[in-house]
């Protein structure tokens, strides 16, 4: 009897240690997955795809101007490894003013060619690309790098698009801050009375170039207190238009891109443009471009609707609250000011 009471002890202590070495088996398993599903986030890019990314993101390729002004807002510039083509000397002053090397970064492409293989061997954490080139994702993909695609056209997916970003590389309270300042800009431009004046914007390669209600350029219109009078162009992209079209409109105010290849007197005394009313009153203005161009889809194109407000209503937006948003802006998430001639005063 003693002899079994002592195996029955032996064997239930022998369980009991089973047991707890199972526990700790099974609560390391768990401890290792969790600490697996902290390190990775699942988002939905602006294309629509689920994408998963590991954390930390240190290395990030930009394929496209625009994410690449919003990596800088966000402050993680050091993280680049890779830009953009089109950033050649002189073309994205921003960039010099941020910090110099970003300019020195290799180059991928532009948002129609990307050279897939010389960013595959940077090894990046994350690539982020516009939308237009979605047929490259399938490479990246197949070697587990993961692609934002990326289509900010208008203000809320311009924040969106900054959303995104900032919930990969852990820094969401910079841009919930950028959230509330351009925010806080829209409405105030918002809450000016206006009488939307017509407004026509023209593109980049020619006055006879324009915006749909579906671009950028229309809600930069709408909050400065225009109309836009190409918004029945449903077109995604820019679209040509024809002089009779254009006098047709009959806008109060012609608006030239910033990177226009062109003039406000190249408008002006252009004589099929004659009887045009914006014409007549000497109401063109070129958008400037000291540091980056307001009318494209970059973080700071809400500066581009204060600009116009100014030009439209200089009695409601006056030059000196336009030039202290700009230079609060431009400090705030860039680190540096400027003055209205594009002169840096840091």
């Amino acid at each position: 009897m003693k002899k079994f009471n002592k195996l029955t002890i032996i064997c239930i202590l022998c369980l009991l240690t089973l047991c707890v070495a199972i526990f700790f088996i099974v609560k390391g398993k768990l401890a290792n997955r969790e600490a697996s599903d902290a390190q990775t986030i699942t988002v939905t890019d602006q294309a629509g795809r689920s994408v998963t990314i590991k954390k930390p993101v240190k290395r990030i390729i930009s394929g496209y101007y625009v994410s690449t002004s919003a990596i800088m807002a966000l402050g993680i510039e050091d993280r680049l490894v890779a830009i953009e083509s089109n950033a050649q000397s002189g073309k994205r002053a921003i960039y010099g003013l941020v910090a110099k090397q970003i300019s020195a970064l290799p180059r991928v492409g532009t948002s129609k060619v990307l050279d897939v293989e010389k960013c595959i061997a940077l090894q990046p954490d994350l690539v982020i690309l516009p939308q237009r080139l979605a047929s490259t994702v399938t490479k990246f993909e197949e070697l587990g790098i993961p692609v934002f695609l990326v289509r900010p056209e208008s203000f809320d997916e311009c924040q969106e698009m900054i959303d995104l970003i900032a919930k990969a590389t852990d820094t969401v309270p910079r841009a919930e801050k950028f959230r509330a300042f351009a925010k806080e800009q829209r409405e105030f431009l918002t809450s000016l009375p206006k009488k939307d004046k017509d407004v026509y914007i023209t593109g980049v390669p020619s006055v006879l170039v324009t915006f749909g209600k579906n671009m950028l350029q229309s809600d930069l219109v709408k909050f400065g207190g225009g109309r836009n009078v190409a918004e029945g162009v449903k077109d995604m992209l820019w679209v040509n238009v024809s002089y009779e079209q254009l006098l047709a409109w009959n806008p109060e105010v012609i608006i030239i891109a910033a990177d226009a290849r062109f003039s406000e007197q190249d408008v002006l005394t252009d004589p099929r443009l004659a009887n045009c009313r914006a014409v007549k009153s000497r109401q063109v203005y070129k958008m400037p471009n000291y540091i980056e161009a307001w009318d494209s889809p970059v973080p700071a194109s809400f500066l581009g609707s204060l600009w116009l407000a100014n030009k439209l209503y200089p009695n409601r937006v006056s030059e000196e609250y336009f030039d202290k948003t700009v230079k609060e802006y431009y400090k705030e998430f860039y680190g540096f000011e400027y003055d209205l001639k594009g002169n840096c005063i840091k």
